[in-house]
């Protein structure tokens, strides 16, 4: 039994016995945490918390030695536990993600950036409501029948983004996802506005030439220009295809843009209101097999009644059914990149929508992983 040493009044029992992985570099330890508690990652030693009360705490052996001697206190807060040895504030990751630094198969990074937001701001509070939510998840997708439990995968937190520069934050983004690239990983990227897949794209068509785009949104975003600028959220995949050929771009849920927009997109007026796995099958049933395949997913492809919590929010969005046929189909595709984007996750008081998104997440992570024999 291995204590731990806390200096808080918080009601915190643990720990259990310590026992060595199938991987020779990873414990696990489990915790008792009072269930009125937040949950935290915590530097140097990470937590991958999974569950409600019992909870398993995993830790890199290289900082094994240091765990006992580290003080924490927990508070009722988001982000306000603190690291005594380190004298800086606990940092909250994704669902059972690993630390920056350590090998994984993915990567998962914020970018709190909605400097050309048209209607509502405020999708810069995006990937921190996804961290949080995702707590409230299990790790197991019963829909594609596979758990995070067997991948490796790590949150890099959020990047550094100057307010107002879309141009500068593209050119972050961009630098960020060459880096995971680089590291052997994959990127799964939380927004912040759809912007900022420009980056990500730039970056995934430099690694592998033969690119395709899956792109899942409410709006076409094919305008050259908005206000003015050329690169804003409603230029987004005009940009992009200017990066690769329009031909490789797959799109699902389309139902607002110009006249000019929605034809160029390759769709029939009036749209169709059938829906459902005939629709997918027909709209996304071409997608490559063997291709790399990059998913972009504006969260205002769900339906308002599921997803209010966006910027622009558009009738007659998808169902989350659709989107776990949709997950299903891309779990046998091969992906080497995704992003969640367009969360504003204080439009929705009941946090339904920040729930909705790390789940979309989740599954995104687990198509990401390698495909089971």
């Amino acid at each position: 039994m291995a204590p731990v040493h806390h200096h808080s009044n918080a009601s915190w029992t643990g720990t259990g016995q310590a026992k060595r992985s199938q991987s020779s570099n990873v414990f696990y330890i489990s915790i008792i945490l009072d269930t009125n508690f937040r949950w935290y990652d915590e530097l140097p030693a990470y937590f991958g918390i999974i569950g409600q009360t019992l909870r398993r705490v995993r830790v890199h052996s290289a900082i094994w030695s240091h765990f006992q001697a580290v003080a924490i206190e927990l508070t009722r807060e988001p982000r306000c536990g603190f690291c005594y040895q380190t004298g800086r504030h606990l940092i909250m990751r994704f669902l059972g993600a690993l630390m920056e630094g350590l090998r994984c198969e993915a990567v998962l990074f914020g970018v709190p950036f909605d400097g050309t937001a048209s209607f509502r701001a405020g999708a810069r509070f995006g990937p921190g409501a996804i961290r949080a939510a995702s707590h409230s998840l299990e790790t197991f997708s019963p829909f594609i029948d596979r758990d995070l439990e067997g991948m490796q995968y790590a949150d890099w937190g959020d990047i550094e983004v100057p307010p107002g520069s879309a141009a500068r934050t593209v050119e972050l983004v961009h630098s960020k996802v060459a880096e995971i690239y680089k590291a052997g990983a994959k990127p799964l990227m939380l927004g912040g506005e759809h912007t900022v897949t420009l980056g990500a794209v730039q970056a995934a068509f430099e690694r592998y030439p033969k690119l395709s785009i899956l792109h899942l949104d409410a709006h076409t975003d094919l305008r050259d220009e908005y206000l003015g600028e050329k690169m804003s959220h409603a230029t987004v995949m005009r940009r992009i295809i200017e990066v690769l050929p329009p031909e490789r771009v797959y799109r699902y849920g389309l139902r607002a843009g110009t006249r000019e927009e929605i034809i160029g997109s390759g769709l029939e007026l009036p749209l169709g209101l059938e829906g459902g796995q005939r629709d997918i099958e027909k709209a996304l049933g071409k997608l490559p097999m063997d291709a790399p395949l990059y998913v972009t997913i504006d969260l205002d492809v769900f339906d308002p009644s599921l997803m209010p919590g966006v910027g622009n929010p558009e009738p007659l969005g998808i169902t989350y059914r659709e989107f776990i046929q949709i997950a299903r189909l891309l779990s046998r595709r091969r992906l080497i990149g995704a992003d969640v984007v367009e969360l504003a996750p204080h439009y929705d008081q009941t946090g339904v929508s920040a729930v909705v998104a790390a789940s979309v997440v989740r599954e995104m992570l687990i198509c990401l992983g390698e495909q089971p024999d």
